[in-house]
């Protein structure tokens, strides 16, 4: 049987693009905010953003891929 992590991983990486909402990733676990963690430390790049309100959508990076910190990282 698949881990938390590994489940939420395989979704994000099934989703793509689309990413995973924080309503999805809560019927995995209510502590996933500790699995996308696990990830990040791991090396795998999520993008977060708000949606409109509670609500988030996370979505896998490609490894190339920017994200916000690297374009503060840059203007710096």
């Amino acid at each position: 049987m698949p881990t938390q992590k590994e489940r939420i991983l395989d979704l994000l990486e099934e989703r793509g693009q689309q990413g995973v909402l924080n309503i999805e990733l809560n019927e995995i676990c209510f502590r996933y905010g500790g699995r996308l963690h696990e990830l990040r430390q791991e090396g795998y790049r999520i993008r977060t953003t708000q949606v409109k309100g509670p609500v988030f959508r996370f979505t896998l990076l490609d490894p190339g891929e920017p994200q916000y910190q690297d374009f503060l990282e840059a203007a710096a």
